[in-house]
């Protein structure tokens, strides 16, 4: 061993049913999930349906953050012992990599979650109807997540890149870019109009924890 150099977390071998099965137990009194925002997102919407369908909804506090790395930190400052930290990602994060590698006290990939992409589309305001007629004008601004943003890779517009694809609906709305990628649940919230949907390919998303929360983990599998 080289004094300096870090070593990932241990993390006890634990299967999905039996982690939901410790999930529930008493002793945990709250799941903090840790959540891209605005709300919206991907990662959001998964984060929900998992707690929903494993009965853990109602012990379930959801925080939104900026970015993933946000999440993290914002994760390892839970200390209380009856509060379980859970950080959300998605197996198509541009920097999930970064995420694995420079946060090894971490277990990124505890909980695992596969859910369709919530009708992946390319909205604008209605005002902008109009002038789409003829195709789409070439300076005009799309504002896009940096992971789904090769999607326009064969336009000619310049692309805003933003922190979630419910962030680049906000900015839609606020006429701050013209076109967006973004979710259906976005597109609803701020009254956007649909020119195209790219669809709802399944998706993998990932739910990681803490040292604190491995701590918890190997204390409540004992019993």
């Amino acid at each position: 061993m080289i004094k300096g150099l870090p070593r990932f977390i241990e993390v006890p071998e634990i299967k999905q049913k039996e982690l939901i099965e410790i999930f529930q137990k008493n002793e945990i009194r709250e799941i903090r999930h840790f959540v891209l925002g605005p709300p919206g997102t991907n990662i959001d919407q998964a984060s929900h349906k998992w707690a929903k369908e494993n009965n853990l909804f109602h012990k379930s506090k959801f925080i939104y953050c900026e970015t993933p790395e946000k999440e993290i930190e914002e994760a390892k400052k839970i200390e209380d012992e009856k509060i379980f930290p859970v950080f959300w990602t998605c197996a198509v994060y541009y920097k999930l990599y970064k995420i694995f590698f420079e946060n090894p006290d971490t277990a990124p990939f505890l909980i695992v979650y596969s859910m369709k992409l919530n009708r992946m589309q390319l909205c604008t305001f209605e005002e902008k109807l109009k002038q789409i007629q003829n195709g789409i004008p070439f300076h005009w601004r799309i504002a896009s997540h940096p992971s789904p943003a090769p999607l326009l890779n064969s336009f000619k517009c310049t692309i805003l890149l933003t922190t979630s694809n419910s962030k680049s609906a906000e900015l839609c709305k606020k006429e701050e870019a013209d076109l967006c990628i973004t979710t259906e649940e976005a597109r609803k919230k701020y009254g956007l109009v649909k020119i195209h949907e790219f669809g709802s390919p399944w998706m993998i998303f990932f739910g990681g924890t803490t040292r604190h929360g491995i701590e918890i983990l190997k204390k409540l599998k004992a019993f």
